[in-house]
């Protein structure tokens, strides 16, 4: 009788947890993007009204501290909402 080697190699598990990780962010990114956009837009546009020199000042924050590519990445929908913020003044 032969014997059946049913172990897995260790660079097929590290790959599989890799694409399972990967596929896990970016349902996340895709999950979270749109109440961090809308959220941050709303802040914005109420501070405007508030001070829009304040407002400025914080979507240039927003836009320029977010430099880690994980939290850039969670945080695209405040990246996106501040950057067209600027783009309209």
């Amino acid at each position: 009788m032969e014997k059946q080697d049913n172990s897995e190699s260790l660079g097929e598990i590290i790959g599989a947890y890799c694409v399972t990780l990967g596929l896990t962010l970016s349902l996340a990114m895709v999950a979270i993007y749109p109440p961090v956009y809308n959220s941050t837009k709303n802040q914005l546009e109420s501070m405007a009204a508030e001070s829009p020199q304040k407002a400025l000042e914080q979507a240039i924050f927003i836009k320029e501290n977010t430099q880690n590519f994980f939290l850039r990445a969670f945080d695209y929908g405040s990246i996106k909402a501040a950057t067209e913020y600027l783009d309209e003044q």
